[in-house]
């Protein structure tokens, strides 16, 4: 059995989220469905703990704004191709976008498009690989976890205007 712990924060311009970590780093931040849906990504094995200490940090880099850095130790779980898409969503520069196709192809699979965007909509952490940067080659938002709205708003944030 692993212990997770767990917390949950208002963050101003996006509302209430709520973030896992194991013992290795930070495993899951949810930007929607609230406790339950974070609940429900867990290992099913796991032991809960609510400890908003061991997020302080984390937390407190958020509420200064979309453009925080985190430094600390991250727990990515997913496919090599998965962890590949995340690492080249983590080089998007704030302010900027890129699409799907670009990303199939910064990580090593140029035809893959759609498994690209299947492994952004598979992020589990949201806001620190910032995946709301990317959109369909249409310029069209295309979809995000935390929903469309909150995703036009990060983007705003940041001043890219999305059609």
């Amino acid at each position: 059995m692993q212990i997770i712990w767990i917390e949950g924060h208002t963050v101003r311009g996006v509302g209430r989220i709520w973030a896992a970590r194991s013992k290795k780093g930070l495993l899951i931040i949810s930007l929607s469905g609230g406790m339950k849906a974070l609940l429900h990504r867990l290992p099913r094995d796991a032991k809960i703990v609510r400890d908003a200490e061991r997020f302080r940090k984390f937390f407190h880099a958020i509420d200064m704004g979309s453009g925080f850095t985190f430094k600390g130790a991250l727990d990515l779980r997913g496919t090599e191709f998965q962890k590949r898409v995340w690492r080249a969503i983590a080089t998007i520069p704030r302010g900027q976008t890129r699409s799907y196709a670009w990303l199939a192809k910064k990580a090593g699979r140029p035809r893959a498009a759609r498994a690209a965007a299947s492994a952004c909509g598979a992020n589990p952490l949201p806001l620190l690989i910032p995946c709301h940067r990317v959109i369909a080659g249409s310029g069209t938002l295309g979809g995000f976890s935390g929903g469309p709205t909150l995703k036009r708003k990060l983007l705003m944030l940041e001043g890219v205007l999305v059609k």
